[in-house]
């Protein structure tokens, strides 16, 4: 079989609707993109297979209001020099791949503060495009042709820690996508991860699909993914939705404890 989804970008685990959109992902490229979604619906997955389609190297973080902006700009550091202190400036993530031309995912963007915000402004610009490296005196750095930015991000709102991005800052993505649905193939997933359990894979299938139609927060691919990761360490079906899933959902936690026994358990003695 295939490699899991989490070790291979493999056009196989993805959905017609998600195969669509990594052909117009891949025509932006590699203009600025902003992917909108809930957690876990496969995001990041797609974005890498296109830098891997572009044969891109990537860089990646994951923004939060407290981040330190030297992660992504860079600092300067001491270093030893022939036995002697000095100073050396190291660049930050964004810094790298700008210069280098990488793919740079700064997942859940709406997190990020607003001094991260404000030094995105020049290099989303799709003409004359510019960095200039305060924090090193003033330097610019060239964006090279080749630099990919892609913004990842889950909507404002349903229990999620975000805020609406700055409009002007919005404006200058290229493209703005909204993932309405699950782009990976969960049953291809399935079948993948649990070769050994052919039964649990249509169960854990129907479960997953009633709980998205019963539940307002619903369990999304990478749950899926861990709980048939903890199958195959030797957990129950049960116990594994039991660690792997039920905690993140507290306000549901009993209704899909219920949904999991009525598949999994409910008249299999």
């Amino acid at each position: 079989p295939a490699p899991a989804p989490d070790t291979d970008t493999s056009m196989a685990y993805f959905t017609d609707y998600g195969k669509d959109f990594l052909h117009e992902l891949a025509k932006i490229y590699p203009d600025p993109v902003m992917v909108m979604g809930e957690t876990g619906c496969g995001k990041s997955y797609a974005v890498r297979y296109v830098a891997n389609q572009k044969q891109s190297i990537y860089r990646s973080i994951n923004a939060h209001p407290a981040m330190d902006i030297s992660q992504l700009i860079g600092m300067y550091r001491p270093a030893n020099q022939d036995g002697h202190v000095v100073v050396e400036w190291e660049h930050g993530v964004l810094t790298e791949a700008v210069e280098k031309g990488m793919t740079f995912f700064f997942e859940e963007a709406t997190r990020m503060s607003p001094e991260a915000a404000g030094r995105l402004f020049g290099i989303l610009d799709t003409t004359d495009r510019y960095y200039n490296l305060m924090e090193r005196g003033g330097d610019d750095i060239k964006v090279h042709d080749d630099f990919w930015l892609v913004a990842t991000a889950n909507p404002t709102g349903n229990g999620y820690h975000t805020q609406a991005l700055d409009p002007a800052l919005r404006s200058r993505f290229a493209a703005i996508f909204e993932i309405k649905e699950p782009i990976a193939d969960e049953k291809a997933i399935l079948a993948n991860m649990l070769p050994q359990h052919s039964s649990y894979q249509g169960k854990m299938y129907r479960f997953i699909l009633d709980s998205r139609s019963s539940h307002e927060s619903s369990i999304n691919t990478r749950d899926m993914v861990l709980a048939c990761k903890l199958i195959n360490k030797g957990f129950t079906p049960m116990r594994a939705i039991e660690l792997a899933i039920l905690p993140k959902y507290p306000g549901q936690s009993e209704g899909l404890k219920q949904q999991a026994f009525n598949h999994f358990e409910a008249g299999s003695a």
